[in-house]
């Protein structure tokens, strides 16, 4: 019996051990992101933010014709690709699609387009600091003109780094 104890014991303990080392071990490790959502000046990589498939971020600037803000919302693919999900804006104009969304509506001001789902990747923007380019991700605001600089900027998803 005391033989049956002792290898309880030693059970119990290495399962004890394992408990602590999933516990211990953060929730990054266990679940990594399989991307990073790279942003680029030319050969310069200013951001780089780890992705999942579903994350979104959106691109805000100040529109140069119709001087209101500009919002549009991407989707990481479980592929890996940019998505271009949504977008919205004050003024509807000459230039402004009319169709390409599962639907369109207003709301508090807003005309607001959503379920374009069309991939854009890699994607391209010219961001001036007159327009006020921000990108906006997991709850953080970017300027992505810091330096008071136009830059053309890309947006790629890449796998992540081990």
């Amino acid at each position: 019996m005391a033989r049956f104890d002792a290898f309880t014991v030693n059970i119990a303990a290495a399962l004890t051990a394992a408990m602590f080392l999933f516990v211990l071990t953060p929730a990054v490790a266990r679940d990594a992101a399989p991307f990073s959502l790279v942003i680029a000046n030319e050969e310069t990589e200013l951001y780089r933010f780890p992705a999942r498939p579903d994350d979104r971020f959106t691109l805000a600037w100040i529109h140069s014709v119709e001087h209101e803000t500009w919002e549009e919302t991407f989707r990481i693919t479980n592929a890996g690709a940019i998505e271009i999900h949504s977008t919205r804006f004050k003024t509807f104009g000459a230039g402004v699609p009319s169709d390409g969304a599962d639907t369109t509506r207003i709301e508090n001001g807003w005309v607001i387009m959503d379920g374009i789902d069309r991939t854009v990747d890699p994607l391209a923007v010219l961001a001036t600091p007159k327009e006020d380019y921000r990108l906006h991700w997991n709850d953080e605001d970017y300027d992505l003109t810091p330096d008071d600089t136009p830059h053309v900027l890309t947006f790629v998803i890449v796998p992540a780094l081990p």
